[in-house]
């Protein structure tokens, strides 16, 4: 396998008076937005929404100042998103090699200045964001990152869905994830304390309470490499249903990620999204609510 290196993916941006290009990253920019009140749902509240973004607005319109706003989506480390979307670890390949459009990899720098970028990243196109000029600037000052030439068009590509790829004279090596042979799995047991311990604000919608499991579960945890790449993962999985996992990174992490998953998809049974087996087994599962 040819040695891959991401560090080619990456331009360091010192200066504040460098242009903004597309695929330019800012990191822990607070932007307003509109949210449900807590106290009342009919309500909405101006919040602040903190986290890490790139650059999607084109870099000809960015110099020119065109537009009166600038878009920009989100970025997560790999682990936190799996975290939430554990379903998505069979997709990652899918993904790296642009087959799935509404989200853009970016590989791991492990001797990077910027910890942001010592772990691979998802974007997610459909989680965008208009941001003020102002707030571009806020995020431009000190040191940052961006994306270098070709790998700056592969991301406007993707941008724009095009249906024909942008050939890289280096590509990420497959993003295929593998139990690592050096550890065995893990025994753990998924109980009401892991499932007291999801975050509501992160399922999706709002059941008003938890549902509680009617028996704990077995669950195996595995380590999980990724040939060519530093980033590791860990996986729980339910023993008698391996299609119910939860994905971090580190081992209680996955299985929180899990107690989060159930939980959703238990929803989904009760709406009747899910039916047959699968619907019957998660209806069983969780016989009573927290209060």
């Amino acid at each position: 396998m040819q040695d891959f290196h991401p560090d080619q993916w990456y331009r360091i941006i010192t200066s504040a008076d460098v242009s903004a290009r597309q695929g330019d990253q800012l990191f822990d920019l607070s932007i307003p937005i509109a949210a449900r009140s807590k106290s009342d749902p009919q309500e909405y509240d101006v919040v602040e929404y903190f986290g890490n973004f790139i650059i999607v607005t084109q870099s000809c319109d960015l110099k020119q100042r065109k537009l009166a706003r600038v878009e920009v989506a989100m970025v997560y480390s790999l682990s936190r998103y799996l975290s939430f979307n554990p379903s998505l670890l069979a997709d990652l390949d899918s993904i790296r090699s642009g087959e799935t459009h509404r989200y853009y990899l970016l590989p791991a720098w492990p001797d990077a200045p910027f910890d942001q970028l010592k772990e691979a990243r998802v974007v997610e196109f459909d989680h965008k964001f208009s941001i003020s000029w102002d707030e571009l600037d806020v995020g431009r000052r000190g040191d940052r990152v961006g994306l270098r030439s070709p790998y700056i068009e592969h991301f406007g590509q993707a941008v724009a869905r095009f249906y024909m790829r942008v050939g890289l004279p280096e590509d990420m090596p497959p993003f295929t994830a593998k139990k690592d042979p050096a550890h065995p799995p893990l025994e753990r047991r998924l109980t009401n304390d892991d499932i007291a311990g999801v975050d509501i604000r992160q399922l999706g919608y709002h059941p008003g309470r938890l549902p509680m499991l009617s028996h704990s579960l077995d669950v195996v945890v595995h380590k999980m490499r990724f040939p060519g790449h530093p980033d590791v993962l860990y996986k729980a999985m339910v023993k008698q249903r391996g299609n119910y996992s939860g994905v971090a990174a580190d081992a209680d992490g996955a299985l929180q990620s899990l107690a989060g998953y159930l939980v959703r998809k238990h929803a989904e049974a009760e709406r009747g999204v899910i039916e047959g087996e699968d619907a019957q087994w998660l209806l069983s599962l969780f016989g009573s609510s927290s209060s």
